[in-house]
């Protein structure tokens, strides 16, 4: 091997692999959420109510904080927000997945210092099997089938339209026309959240086919 040869390699950079970095909080809760097979919603409120739980704690990371902390955010949001028992409920468990299931992190018990929001006396109103069955007899389709899948097996609507086929399989990224009437205020928070963009020429919203399934909104697709 010749001296110039030598002095050649030994003047090659080592190569250097980069460590895999590990997700944000955040991401790990979703990742946690997907691998239980949990539903979008379910996944939407635990990651909305896990940030807030941060920053009502300046931030702090989970794993330096325990029981009092907790319960501390679970009593702000029954004093100071009034915020309904079952709202209340939804953070603790949101809180606990959180612990248990993505820091691997056991929890003093803090039972004793938590104040509970007061339950609503106000019972919720159902309808009859005869009322159901008059609702359902007015549908057809696709209509009647989701709202009888929803009746019968009780699934909510986003996984209702999860069910439903793609047999044109258009591509999730295809912008899609929706129309949504002025007054149908819900709907349009819902396609806002989801980035939807108004189209003043066509007079209608746009937005891609994955969104439009994820915020079901499929029914309202302009042909």
């Amino acid at each position: 091997m010749m001296v110039g040869e030598e002095n050649c390699r030994s003047n090659k950079p080592e190569l250097t692999i980069p460590m895999p970095t590990k997700p944000k909080l955040l991401e790990q809760v979703r990742q946690r959420i997907r691998t239980k097979h949990d539903s979008i919603r379910t996944e939407e409120a635990y990651v909305q109510w896990v940030k807030r739980f941060v920053l009502f704690h300046q931030k702090r990371h989970p794993a330096e904080m325990g029981g009092k902390e907790i319960s501390a955010y679970l009593n702000h949001l029954s004093l100071k927000q009034n915020d309904a028992a079952s709202t209340q409920n939804q953070a603790l468990c949101a809180i606990v997945f959180l612990y248990r299931e993505v820091l691997k992190k056991n929890i003093a018990y803090f039972g004793d210092s938590l104040i509970w929001a007061k339950k609503s006396i106000k019972l919720p109103e159902v309808f009859t099997p005869e009322e159901t069955q008059a609702v359902l007899s007015h549908l057809e389709g696709i209509y009647w089938l989701t709202r009888i899948l929803m009746y019968g097996a009780g699934l909510r609507i986003i996984e209702c339209l999860r069910l439903q086929p793609n047999p044109k399989k258009i591509p999730m990224t295809k912008v899609l026309d929706l129309r949504i009437a002025a007054d149908e205020i819900g709907l349009r928070k819902r396609i806002k959240t989801a980035r939807g963009k108004w189209n003043p020429q066509k007079q209608v919203w746009q937005l891609p086919y994955g969104e439009v399934m994820k915020s079901g909104l499929l029914a309202r697709v302009v042909d």
